[in-house]
């Protein structure tokens, strides 16, 4: 039987943070939740989570990777009246290509609010016995001994009284806001290379009241920007999700900068602009019963701790506070479920090895949770990559773009490819189908038409090798 370690300490109470107090609570004593915001049993909005307010879907490794870890979660969240949802057959998607072709598909999709799967989450994880929450609380500065984090310090409540909190192991999963770089500098670990891709996105979103007969034949409708236009539905799209509790969101998106308004008028006018008029029809006859809230919050940032030349014993950093993604992939919160797996395999094999000793454990562990990432980043950067204004990234060569654009257009004549690509961006396949050779050939064989549906960059037909 492998040894415990006697106390975790966790920076942030969000996604990640929870994900990963789960996965320690199995190998520690104790673990301390230090959140900055006070959390009440409720399905509400907090200041931490400024993508709360936005459209959220929980892809189908997320779902996986949830039942794992929180056995019956998903039917305690659709209890609520979130739904599952087929990822292919129940969604009408506009894509490069156009509509993508719908069937029947073993992908499923959550959709929920931030609020409310969070909640549930966070219910499941302070039920553990040996996880307690500190909220209200702010971190001021990690705590080291020689090249060994061993706590932090943090002020607590409005009278800001100081404290300390000890741990065997701690964990920044404090999000976007993470000042991680910033402690590290100050100990003396160096400054933490940061790699930011931006294509100017931005959203704005609203809830509505859930009518009384859904009118459509899908559950959820997106609508890509049209890269191939050169109209304003080249930067525009939009979101029409039902949720828990009677209501629906729209969440509208514009990259590029063109950033949707927040005025009714504004809002109602961006919609009408889109392909389809089912998002704007919607909001004409629907009630609205929340606010417009705006975010543009939606770079792609990872922070390079696994290059630090110097690096700290006993810290991780996991969730957004090491890879930030493009929100607008629905990436992020199945991620932080695969790194907090990470951390528990990578930490249940050093007990059994070594002990409790952990010198020399976070590191390479830092390193397997950037290979976690790796995958996701590019896919939400090879997506923005191609959008005009883009910073923090090339442009990719045309024939690598000519090739890739036509590749994700097979759905347009071979609806079985429609499950290769969302496979790879529900986290559940990979890109290595676009290399096949059958596929090569396929694409080559229809290179001229493939094109002209996807707006692919013209580029000359590839050889054809037998």
């Amino acid at each position: 039987m492998s040894q415990k370690l006697n106390a975790a300490v966790i920076v942030g109470g969000g996604m990640a943070g929870l994900l990963v107090a789960r996965v320690l609570s199995e190998h520690c004593n104790s673990v301390t939740i230090i959140e900055r915001d006070r959390f009440t049993d409720a399905p509400v909005l907090r200041p931490g989570v400024p993508q709360g307010s936005h459209v959220h879907a929980l892809l189908t490794r997320g779902q996986q990777l949830f039942e794992e870890l929180l056995p019956g979660i998903i039917s305690e969240i659709t209890s609520t009246g979130a739904r599952v949802i087929d990822h292919v057959n129940d969604r009408k998607r506009l894509v490069s290509y156009g509509w993508q072709p719908r069937f029947p598909s073993e992908l499923r999709m959550l959709l929920v609010s931030r609020a409310t799967l969070e909640l549930y989450v966070r219910r499941r994880v302070l039920a553990i016995p040996n996880v307690s929450l500190v909220q209200d609380a702010r971190v001021e500065e990690l705590l080291a001994d020689g090249g060994k984090v061993i706590g932090v310090a943090l002020t607590e409540g409005e009278a800001e009284e100081s404290r300390q909190i000890l741990g065997d192991i701690v964990v920044d999963a404090s999000g976007r806001s993470s000042n991680a770089p910033e402690w590290l500098e100050t100990l003396g670990f160096g400054t933490v290379e940061e790699m930011i891709v931006d294509a100017k996105w931005g959203y704005a979103s609203r809830f509505y009241a859930y009518p009384d007969n859904w009118p459509y034949d899908f559950q959820n409708i997106i609508m890509w920007p049209q890269l191939r236009r050169t109209d304003k539905q080249r930067t525009r799209g939009g979101v029409l999700s039902p949720l828990e509790g009677g209501k629906c969101i729209v969440t509208l998106v514009g990259n590029s900068g063109d950033i949707p308004p927040r005025d009714d008028q504004g809002y109602l006018a961006f919609a009408e602009s889109l392909v389809s008029q089912d998002i704007a029809n919607f909001i004409k006859s629907t009630k609205p019963i929340s606010p417009i809230t705006v975010s543009r919050s939606t770079a792609n940032r990872w922070r390079r701790y696994d290059r630090l030349k110097k690096s700290p014993d006993n810290f991780l950093v996991i969730g957004d506070a090491v890879a930030a993604f493009n929100p607008v992939y629905a990436q992020g919160i199945s991620c932080a479920a695969l790194e907090a797996k990470e951390v528990a395999r990578e930490l249940k094999t050093w007990l059994e090895q070594k002990g409790p000793d952990l010198a020399g454990f976070a590191r390479p562990v830092q390193e397997k949770i950037v290979a976690v990432g790796d995958f996701a980043w590019s896919l939400s950067t090879n997506s923005d990559a191609v959008i005009e204004g883009v910073i923090g990234i090339d442009p990719p060569e045309r024939a690598e773009l000519a090739y890739r654009e036509r590749a994700l257009a097979l759905g347009s004549i071979q609806p079985n490819f429609v499950v290769n690509c969302e496979r790879m961006h529900n986290l559940v396949g990979d890109n290595k189908w676009m290399s096949d050779p059958d596929v090569k050939r396929l694409i080559i064989e229809n290179w001229k038409m493939l094109g002209e549906r996807s707006g692919a960059p013209e580029h000359p037909t590839p050889a054809v090798h037998h």
